[in-house]
C-alpha cells in the first residue's frame, strides 16, 4: 500500500512522510483568500491509496470525513454497517470492508448523503479494515 501522512502546519504550508522521504507541500486555499485561512492550525492527515499488492489489507482507526467520523450509514439511515464499511473502503482505493467496529461518536459525516448527523444517536466507525 502506498501511504503518505501530511501534518498542515498552518494555511500554507504542509510537510508530507512517504515511504522513504519527506518533503513540505505548499498548499492553496481552495474557494477562499489565504487572508481567511486559519493561521495556527495542525492537522495529521493520512492518505491510502489503495492496496499496493493483492490481498493487502489497511486497517483505519477513527476513519474521517469532513473533520468528522464517517457514518455507518451509507446514506442517511440507509445500508448501514457493511455498506458504509464497504462505501469508505472504496473510497480509499480499496475493494471493500473485512470488518469494522461500530461506536456513538456524537457526530458523524454521511458519506452518500453529504450530510452531518449531530446527536446521541449518530452510529460512526471507530474502526474499518480494507482489503
Amino acid at each position: 500500500m502506498n501511504l503518505m501522512k501530511c501534518i498542515i502546519l498552518g494555511a500554507a504550508l504542509a510537510t508530507c512522510l512517504g515511504a522513504s522521504s519527506s518533503q513540505a507541500v505548499p498548499l492553496k486555499p481552495v474557494g477562499e483568500t489565504a487572508a481567511a485561512a486559519p493561521s495556527a492550525q495542525l492537522e495529521l492527515v493520512e492518505y491510502s491509496r489503495g492496496p499496493r499488492f493483492p490481498g493487502d489489507t489497511w486497517d483505519f482507526r477513527n476513519p474521517r470525513l469532513k473533520g468528522a467520523i464517517v457514518d455507518a450509514c451509507a446514506e442517511w439511515g440507509r445500508d448501514c454497517g457493511a455498506g458504509g464499511a464497504a462505501q469508505y473502503c472504496r473510497l480509499r482505493g480499496f475493494n471493500g470492508a473485512l470488518n469494522w467496529s461500530i461506536d456513538f461518536p456524537g457526530r458523524t459525516f454521511v458519506v452518500g448523503s453529504n450530510q452531518f448527523c449531530n446527536g446521541p444517536q449518530c452510529r460512526g466507525f471507530s474502526r474499518v479494515k480494507c482489503r
